[in-house]
């Protein structure tokens, strides 16, 4: 294997060829279809119906979602491991541990059956734990290879289309998982979800060997890993787009997970509840590749500023959903726009955050700021939970006749932390990109170029009008 000395770096083997890259792309995308239908099993709305059905209450599901959020720490263990191993063979591993972790999942209700409730609960406890930590311990490495699949000056585009690939698999399977199951699902069917999970992680893992090897890349002098963890917050350029993602995973927890509980409270049924929940994905699939171009073209800037000002906007919004089928609508609507928002901010972040990074530290920079957004996300929801909970109280209980309710204190929360991460944008912007308002312009200029004349002549006519009632002296 071949040694390359720059400056700050030893890289150990050579940069990928285009060809390699293109090839490792597209298994990489296979790769990351299988791993949301794993994600949806064991991290998402199946697992929520399988602690429902071993008898699982809310406050389990809480501590449930609290593991899941705070298993990210796991990352910080991996950084100088992932900096020096074979970042293909380090996810190969994470994801052979996370497939031993997540078979016992299958035995579930027979452990409830014979030493309680409890035990059963506990089982699913330590297996999406043990899963979430070895998914966290692979996401250096995971993103890294994102990163050298992915060519910069067309990286916007494929990270749309990886993404739009994640959503539309996301749609399928919300949908036939929900007409499968059915109202009330039994255990036989819920053990059909855990197999087709566990061959869905199977299958991820036999898809990574089949993806080239990047080189690895070492600091030139030895770095502790104190020095690794705090390099990305001591990094004064990059440290304003930390503070940036704290604020945004905040704004996102306060707000995200509780809409489907507010359809539910508004007495909605869950079935559809979980359609509605669909149109998130729908509306990421259907703009993030042009969110991807449009960054390649203009710059992330434009793309930040756009997809800021609707998710300010959107939560605002949920203030007129009704129980109506006219605010059900308004519900489906919201939920595209805000998954068309958040996957197209999502989208640019990942960006920004592959061109900052330093080849000998990237696994500290990923690793730190998927930390930060974890544990945002998980405070922020954590806070709204306890502002729910204040509801009898503050007599703000929902009625599905209307009247301001504790919900729409939770909207206008993420909606004003929304808002406070416009200052930190502004703080890590490029020069060289398009201003936000150009860019909008560009978009808008199809509208303009269609209606223009049409308005040039609608105010002819109304100058010439005008004239025609003057009186003639």
């Amino acid at each position: 294997m071949s040694l390359e000395t720059s400056e700050n770096f030893i890289q150990n083997g050579k940069d990928l060829s285009r060809d390699a890259q293109r090839r490792s792309f597209r298994l990489f995308v296979v790769a990351s279809m299988l791993a949301v239908i794993g994600g949806q099993v064991f991290a998402g709305n199946v697992l929520q119906l399988i602690v429902w059905n071993l008898g699982g209450q809310e406050r389990f599901v809480g501590f449930l979602n609290f593991l899941i959020f705070g298993s990210a720490l796991a990352q910080l263990l991996i950084i100088p491991l992932a900096q020096r191993v074979s970042k293909k063979t380090l996810v190969i591993a994470m994801l052979a541990l996370a497939y031993a972790a997540t078979a016992p999942m299958l035995f579930a209700r027979s452990v409830s059956n014979h030493f309680g409730m409890t035990a059963g609960l506990a089982l699913i406890a330590l297996s999406v734990t043990g899963r979430q930590v070895c998914m966290s311990l692979s996401n250096p490495s995971w993103m890294g290879l994102a990163r050298e699949f992915t060519p910069e000056n067309r990286r916007g585009r494929l990270l749309g289309t990886l993404r739009t690939t994640w959503q539309s698999v996301i749609v399928i399977m919300l949908l036939a998982t929900g007409l499968y199951l059915g109202r009330q699902p039994a255990w036989a069917k819920l053990q059909v979800m855990i197999v087709i999970g566990l061959i869905a992680q199977l299958c991820r893992l036999l898809v990574m060997f089949g993806v080239s090897q990047p080189p690895t890349r070492q600091p030139v002098q030895a770095v502790s890993w104190l020095q690794m963890v705090t390099t990305p917050v001591r990094d004064a350029a990059y440290r304003p787009y930390l503070w940036y993602v704290m604020f945004y995973g905040i704004a996102l927890g306060l707000h995200e997970p509780f809409r489907i509980f507010y359809l539910l409270r508004l007495q909605f049924g869950q079935n559809l509840a979980l359609i509605a929940s669909c149109f998130i994905s729908l509306g990421a699939a259907a703009t993030l590749f042009a969110w991807g171009k449009l960054a390649d073209r203009f710059g992330n800037r434009g793309v930040f500023g756009l997809t800021l000002a609707g998710m300010v906007v959107t939560p605002l919004l949920w203030l007129f959903v009704r129980q109506t089928d006219w605010g059900l609508y308004l519900a489906m609507a919201l939920f595209a726009a805000g998954g068309a928002f958040v996957s197209g901010n999502g989208l640019v972040q990942t960006r920004y955050l592959f061109a900052s990074l330093k080849p000998e530290l990237d696994a500290a920079y990923i690793a730190v700021t998927y930390l930060i957004i974890s544990l945002a996300v998980g405070l922020g929801s954590l806070i709204s939970s306890q502002i729910l909970g204040l509801a009898p109280r503050l007599g703000l209980q929902v009625r599905p006749d209307g009247g301001f309710n504790v919900y729409h204190l939770t909207f206008i929360l993420a909606s004003l932390v929304f808002l406070m991460t416009f200052h930190f944008r502004r703080k890590f912007r490029e020069p060289t990109e398009t201003p936000t308002l150009e860019v909008a312009a560009e978009l808008t200029r199809p509208l303009r170029v269609v209606f223009g004349p049409l308005l040039a002549w609608t105010r002819t006519n109304e100058t010439k009008s005008n004239d025609d009632d003057k009186p003639t002296p």
